[in-house]
């Protein structure tokens, strides 16, 4: 899935599908996601939250912890696995640095919602037991 939205200094853009399919307008504040189904509809979108990574800050609101997850492992040198489906849809709020990512982590066991197991290939998120 890609994911694209328009912010300040655009008027417009026009996102297409390489196949031919049908074209999204976006403005300012619009974005829309392409996977194997095509473009989505336009959407509204934070663009303080969704543009926080050019300025070293990650955030996430009501998310999937799965979707925080991914989006995470982008700025880690040892990924993060998640062990059993509904942790992995356990939503989540939080900020932190994107060269803080273990803040993650130490939230997760803080709060009581994980326990994380350390490993030297990745560090294990699971159903604290």
């Amino acid at each position: 899935t890609q994911n694209y939205a328009a912010h300040g200094g655009f008027c417009s853009v026009n996102v297409a599908a390489a196949d031919g399919g049908d074209a999204v307008s976006l403005t300012p504040g619009l974005q829309t996601y392409l996977d194997a189904g095509g473009l989505s509809l336009p959407s509204s979108i934070d663009l303080e939250k969704a543009l926080g990574w050019t300025s070293g800050r990650l955030a996430y609101v009501n998310e999937p912890l799965a979707a925080v997850v991914a989006d995470v492992n982008r700025y880690r040198d040892k990924p993060i696995r998640i062990n059993g489906e509904a942790l992995r849809e356990q939503r989540i709020t939080t900020a932190f640095r994107a060269d803080e990512t273990d803040a993650l982590l130490v939230g997760l066991e803080a709060t009581g919602m994980a326990r994380v197991l350390r490993a030297p290939q990745a560090d294990v998120v699971q159903h604290p037991e």
